[in-house]
């Protein structure tokens, strides 16, 4: 559940990541994404795996060791899914099989805009999932 203070710790989570670089096993689109609901619940559900991992091949090792098919399987284990449309600040997206966090109508990713690395907006037309990272009182949702 989102701690009653989420808003603001999800801001100074973006914004302590404005520059982050892409890397595997220490910010990649998991690992961003487990630090936004850390920072919205206070659970690191990523503590487990961070610094496993160095390359792509070993993330997706990681993955499958968990138990895992894909990231959104992944997802779908612990969070319910949402419908696009529904998906509010602090909600994890999916947009070409990364994960970001959803800032409204756009979601943020880790990445490179113009050269230049740090987070990069995507809107909701790009999103191909999103899932609910729960508010205090509301229950599991699967659509």
């Amino acid at each position: 559940m989102r701690r009653k203070d989420w808003d603001d710790r999800l801001a100074a989570y973006i914004g302590q990541h404005r520059d982050a670089v892409f890397e595997y096993g220490q910010l990649d689109c998991v690992l961003f994404a487990a630090g936004a609901i850390e920072a919205l619940t206070g659970e690191d559900h990523a503590a487990h795996i961070r610094g496993d991992y160095e390359t792509r091949i070993g993330s997706l090792r990681v993955l499958h060791r968990e138990g895992h098919a894909d990231l959104a399987e992944m997802m779908d284990v612990r969070f319910g899914t949402v419908p696009l449309a529904l998906a509010q600040r602090g909600d994890i997206v999916m947009a070409g099989g990364s994960l970001g966090v959803c800032m409204g109508r756009l979601a943020l990713f880790v990445g490179e805009d113009a050269d230049r690395p740090g987070l990069v907006g995507l809107p909701i037309a790009a999103w191909e999932q999103a899932w609910r990272i729960p508010f205090p009182g509301e229950t599991r949702r699967r659509d």
